[in-house]
């Protein structure tokens, strides 16, 4: 037995002489045998580990499993690691990065960066209604108020001619980001209100509206500044 290379025959052998002066000779050499034959891939490593724990190459198989582990992980790339630690809300830490690597990502941050100038164009153009309806009142001309809100009541154009000594005032303070369908918008604002004039105690009165705007050419006016 000292010698064969029959995997079967040497099991026979140890299950029927489970000690004795020859089973630790056959035991190593049924050892040698199975590692012989062992294909060095995880599956076949831990068939022989299952078989011989502490065989004589039990060291080896543990080991050659360690490498191919360490093979089987792909190696991170570093520009891949970077664009994820990026803030993709932050304006400066995509324009960071895209400086240092334009080509890993650089088309991806450049698009946010596009979209991000987008907004603001477009939050800038909604503003402008906003500040225009303001103006109108604080100046107290009726004229600029159709200007921007054509479709203005009379109760608001009445307001802006108050009797001498008073005066209505009512601004429009954007406090959250514009909605855009097409050609129309709607912005979140706080719309505060004060009366000035002999004998009246100032005092604002502040609520939440929802303004809604529509593009008419290039202009955005507004089609109700006290929406709900």
């Amino acid at each position: 037995m000292a010698n064969t290379n029959n995997s079967a025959a040497l099991d026979d052998f140890l299950k029927r002489y489970p000690s004795g002066q020859y089973h630790d000779r056959a035991l190593a050499r049924a050892d040698d045998v199975l590692w012989s034959h062992t294909t060095h891939d995880a599956a076949g490593l831990n068939t022989y580990l299952q078989r011989f724990p502490s065989g004589k190459h039990a060291d080896e198989a543990h080991s050659t499993i360690q490498q191919l582990s360490k093979k089987a992980v792909p190696e991170e790339n570093p520009d891949e690691v970077l664009w994820a630690r990026v803030d993709k809300k932050d304006r400066s830490a995509l324009q960071a990065f895209l400086s240092r690597h334009p080509s890993a990502h650089g088309a991806d941050a450049q698009a946010l960066l596009d979209q991000m100038a987008l907004r603001d164009a477009q939050r800038k153009s909604l503003q402008q209604p906003l500040d225009m309806f303001n103006a109108a009142f604080e100046h107290q001309q009726p004229k600029e108020l159709k200007d921007i809100w054509p479709g203005a009541t009379d109760q608001y154009v009445k307001a802006l001619r108050p009797p001498a000594g008073y005066k209505v005032l009512i601004k429009l303070q954007a406090t959250g980001d514009p909605t855009v369908s097409g050609d129309t918008a709607q912005i979140p604002c706080d719309l505060i209100s004060e009366t000035t004039g002999p004998g009246i105690q100032p005092k604002q009165n502040r609520k939440a509206v929802r303004v809604s705007l529509y593009k008419s050419g290039d202009r955005w006016l507004i089609s109700d500044p006290f929406g709900q």
